[in-house]
């Protein structure tokens, strides 16, 4: 432990001069309110003294106060000549009719009190807002009952002002004293002996009062351990006491505990009458806090500068802005796009950027889109030299670490130049969509060819059998002809509107089977869906095999029957099925590995479909072809 040196003769420990001041304040005030606390007290002492009605008139007129002599029902006797002067209340009137129903309502209910009672009564209201002291003295008749009420009325506005300064100043003080356990105040003699040692210094120090107050000197616990810390202790003690003038200094504090802290002292000469200094006044605050938030704020503050260098390396434009729509920040990029300079642009609304025929109003749609989350969307702006131009701007709130809205950032990008880009794609879109319309056109028309030759050249074979086998390669061909008349005749030319094409399909070839003279019924279970040119061609070959059969086959020796087109999702696959009422399909043929044409090629399709195929016997022959969904999605309302 290093020795103290002696900067003066040893004086006797004094109390803080602040803590002296503030002891002082403290006894002033409670002195103020133990006088107005006597003052009503007299008053109601003297108050509570019984008078006759003879000498209340007396009474009346030597108060400086608005008195008046009332009956049970208020209705004014007398008054004093102060009341007089006042003119509020004339005589023979009721006391309390100008006043608002709730308030005459209360003071009549205190006279009925003072009246039932005997005993005065005080009451202070609020009217107006002015305070007012009101009092009621029980006026006693010859044979000692109260018929009569004295009433008195102050206006104590300025005094309650008062009273709340004065409790204010205490409410004041006391916090003063509580909030102490977190500043450190110390009082030593000159040579550094600690002499007081408040509650705060017990919590930064970890030392008790009694541990320290006259065994300890405080450079044995601000500079403990470090020289350099030790000489400058010494020298600005010296130099408070020497030039008598406040100092501050930063020091590191070992907590008892061993923690270090890093404490603000304020070092105050203690002068005596005779301007001599006797001590040192030490009030200490602990910074560590501060200090680390000081060096948080500096590196955030780095962090802000590399990120303004980044947002000006940004080719898109960033703006942020309050909430009021006043810009805040512009970077690099909104300098060179909107041609104005960021001191243009500071402060101004944001609204002044757009074009002059954008309806699109940033305090409402835009402001709500933010608050959910975000907005991206494309405006018309304005550049400084009043040119127009497309932005793509996206939008988000910026918030505070408390989760309240701060501030709203916006990053603009100019799509004049992909505007152009893709006005040229959709022209070319356009382009090759007519020439696709006129591929499907051709193709159509050249399967129809085919169907023509087929049947020319079954018109001029005698063979039956070679005729019905042109025919059905023909009605083969006209399915897949009626894809691609469906594809050029649709808006979008990779998808076909499947339902509408099964019912052109299914009507043409019961057209072609009316000459067999028998009634079929031909009904349709179908969802609105499209496919593929992929999934479409074969799936209408499926169904012209299937449908193809039934009308041959399923109805041999009957009038007529039923056949039922079904076309439907069913969970995560498409249904496509040919079911009908006929005689049914014999148990020996198996679809598979039968021989026939029509069969063997709805079982290649549905293979080449990576589907599966069904086949019930149960009074008549339902064939089912299930396969994947995302070969299919649902029509278009147009379509429907």
């Amino acid at each position: 432990m290093r020795e103290t040196p002696v900067l003066a003769m040893q004086a006797e420990p004094s109390v803080s001069l602040s803590l002296l001041i503030v002891a002082l304040l403290i006894i002033l005030a409670g002195v103020g309110i133990a006088l107005v606390i006597s003052a009503q007290r007299r008053r109601t002492r003297q108050s509570a003294t019984q008078i006759n009605e003879a000498s209340s008139l007396i009474l009346l007129n030597t108060l400086g106060d608005p008195a008046y002599l009332i009956d049970p029902d208020g209705t004014i006797l007398d008054m004093n000549d102060t009341a007089r002067r006042v003119g509020q209340f004339p005589s023979g009137t009721s006391l309390f009719a100008p006043l608002p129903a709730n308030l005459a309502a209360s003071r009549k209910a205190a006279v009925e009190q003072v009246l039932l009672s005997g005993q005065p009564m005080r009451l202070e209201d609020v009217y107006a807002g002015e305070y007012s002291e009101v009092r009621m003295v029980p006026i006693h008749d010859a044979a000692g009952a109260v018929t009569r009420v004295a009433v008195t009325s102050r206006d104590v506005t300025e005094q309650r002002q008062l009273e709340t300064t004065l409790t204010s100043t205490i409410q004041f003080l006391q916090q003063i004293l509580e909030s102490s356990r977190t500043i450190a105040i110390i009082s030593t003699d000159r040579a550094g002996n600690i002499g007081f040692w408040n509650a705060g210094a017990e919590e930064l120090f970890g030392y008790s009062s009694e541990e320290v107050v006259g065994r300890r000197s405080i450079t044995s616990l601000l500079a403990a351990d470090d020289a350099n810390d030790f000489a400058r202790l010494t020298g600005v003690m010296a130099s408070v006491v020497g030039r008598q003038r406040v100092t501050a200094e930063t020091f590191p504090v070992v907590h008892r505990t061993g923690a270090v802290r890093l404490m603000r002292m304020t070092f105050s000469p203690q002068v005596s009458d005779s301007t001599s200094v006797q001590g040192l006044l030490l009030v200490g605050e602990d910074i560590t806090e501060q200090a680390t938030a000081r060096r948080d704020s500096e590196q955030a503050e780095r962090k802000l500068r590399l990120l303004a260098f980044t947002l000006n390396c940004a080719k898109d434009s960033f703006i942020l802005t309050d909430l009021e729509n006043h810009i805040l920040y512009v970077n690099q990029a909104f300098v060179e796009t909107y041609g104005y300079s960021e001191e243009e642009v500071l402060g101004r609304d944001i609204r002044f950027l757009r074009s002059s025929g954008e309806q699109f109003d940033l305090t409402q749609h835009l402001r709500a889109e933010v608050q959910n989350g975000g907005w991206v969307g494309e405006l018309m702006n304005r550049r400084k030299n009043g040119e127009t131009f497309p932005v793509e701007l996206w939008t988000s709130m910026v918030r505070n670490d408390a989760g309240e809205p701060v501030a709203v950032v916006g990053v603009a990008r100019e799509i004049t130049e992909r505007r152009r880009s893709e006005a040229r794609m959709q022209a070319s879109l356009r382009e090759k969509e007519v020439l696709l319309k006129e591929v499907h056109h051709r193709v159509k028309n050249n399967l129809q060819v085919i169907t023509s030759l087929l049947n020319l050249q079954a018109d001029r074979i005698p063979d039956e059998h070679v005729q019905e086998v042109l025919r059905e390669n023909q009605a083969r061909i006209k399915s897949m002809a009626l894809v691609h008349e469906e594809l050029y005749q649709s808006e979008d030319l990779a998808w076909v509107n499947f339902t509408d094409y099964l019912r052109r399909l299914t009507y043409g070839l019961l057209q072609s089977y009316l000459k067999s003279g028998k009634a079929i019924d031909l009904r349709f279970d179908m969802q609105d869906l499209r496919l593929g040119i992929d999934a479409a061609i074969p799936c209408g070959l499926i169904v012209n095999e299937l449908l193809t059969n039934a009308l041959h086959h399923a109805f041999r020796g009957r009038p007529g029957g039923k056949v039922t087109i079904r076309f439907f999702k069913e969970g995560e696959k498409i249904a496509l099925g040919v079911v009908d009422d006929g005689v049914g399909l014999p148990e020996s043929i198996d679809v598979r590995t039968t021989d026939t044409l029509g069969l063997h090629l709805v079982s290649t399709l549905t293979e080449q479909l990576k589907g599966s195929l069904s086949v019930t016997r149960n009074n008549g022959t339902s064939f089912m072809l299930m396969f994947e969904e995302h070969r299919a999605k649902p029509a278009s309302p147009g379509e429907q």
